[in-house]
């Protein structure tokens, strides 16, 4: 969802033409699935890109399997999507997408420019207090894109930085910045997930719709303007746009009753 927030800031600096613009410009994805493909179809998850991953987190290979935060972009589309072809037209969640897409914002405007970026963001704007850190690819420090600037989507902050950031989204969104009008894009642009989760009860299970990397419409708030985020064991922020509200909840697993410490509150918009 970060990645998504940092993309849309892309945007709004002109550096990146719009979620409409492909993926075309970008040498390292020629032969692959991704090349000429919409931004808004890569950040929806609707690449078309299922057959290609064994789970959420893992390449699918006939002999191994790769974590997707141990590869950079170069060596994935060199590797496991050379001459790759979309297929089939469901939505699919895995965790390659954000990081091609910080990578593709890096391509764009350059290490420096990216650094740049981000601290407009995130020190300026936001105000964190503390360091923001960005997790590279664990390969990139054996393969010739070693110090090229590559990087995944873990964002590391402390709980109120991510408070913060939550913060100025909602801050845009109620402004209509350039920002929010990008967010208020992504639910109007917003899928389904066409997916029949047996456990309905965690936040990234939960909502029904997913869009630019946000997951959207949680159970009993049809149309309500709710944006979810569900990061490693059970850290998760709920936005509600209409109301002004945000509930996060801290945790390292997600042995803890979401549904009613976060998602009740928020239902019932008071």
């Amino acid at each position: 969802s970060f990645a998504s927030y940092v993309l849309g800031h892309a945007v709004c600096k002109g550096y990146v033409d719009g979620i409409d613009s492909k993926l075309n410009d970008w040498p390292i994805l020629e032969n692959t699935l991704y090349y000429d493909q919409k931004i808004i179809d890569v950040i929806n998850m609707n690449a078309r890109d299922k057959k290609y991953f064994a789970s959420t987190n893992e390449f699918y290979n006939s002999k191994f399997r790769h974590a997707v935060t141990n590869r950079t972009i170069s060596s994935a589309m060199k590797n496991e999507f050379k001459n790759s072809k979309k297929s089939g037209n469901k939505w699919n969640y895995n965790n390659l997408l954000p990081h091609l897409i910080l990578n593709y914002i890096i391509f764009k405007v350059g290490e420096d420019g990216f650094q740049s970026l981000l601290n407009e963001i995130f020190r300026e704007k936001v105000g964190i207090k503390y360091d923001a850190t960005l997790i590279a690819a664990e390969q990139s420090k054996s393969t010739d894109d070693y110090g090229k600037g590559t990087t995944t989507n873990t964002f590391l902050l402390t709980r109120y930085d991510y408070l913060r950031i939550a913060k100025a989204m909602l801050d845009d969104w109620q402004s209509d910045t350039c920002e929010g009008k990008y967010l208020k894009s992504l639910y109007e642009r917003k899928v389904k997930k066409n997916k029949d989760y047996r456990n309905n009860k965690h936040a990234h299970s939960n909502p029904k719709s997913y869009g630019g990397f946000f997951h959207l419409e949680p159970s009993g708030m049809k149309k309500r303007h709710v944006f979810v985020m569900d990061g490693y064991g059970g850290q998760t922020l709920m936005i509600d746009f209409d109301t002004g509200r945000i509930v996060a909840t801290l945790a390292i697993h997600r042995n803890f009753n979401w549904m009613k410490i976060a998602h009740s509150v928020i239902k019932k918009g008071k």
